[in-house]
């Protein structure tokens, strides 16, 4: 939430109460942003399997060094 506030995509509004409250609201810029990410989301959603199978080619040709083995 931090760096989105930082970029000026999220307003971060604090409120003195207890216990404090904090609340997230999208800018115009985020708000703008937002259709173009439901599109990315759409599209990974639609082409997962493909990913997961060009990973899985890619692990099976490529050794892996242990220390990365869980990564996917």
């Amino acid at each position: 939430m931090r760096a989105l506030t930082c970029d000026g995509l999220v307003n971060r509004t604090v409120t003195p109460t207890v216990p404090i409250r904090t609340t997230y609201e999208l800018t115009a810029l985020g708000t703008d942003l937002m259709p173009r990410l439901m599109d990315l989301v759409t599209w990974v959603d639609h082409h997962t399997s493909t990913i997961q199978t060009a990973q899985a080619a890619y692990d099976a040709d490529t050794p892996i060094p242990p220390a990365l083995a869980n990564r996917h």
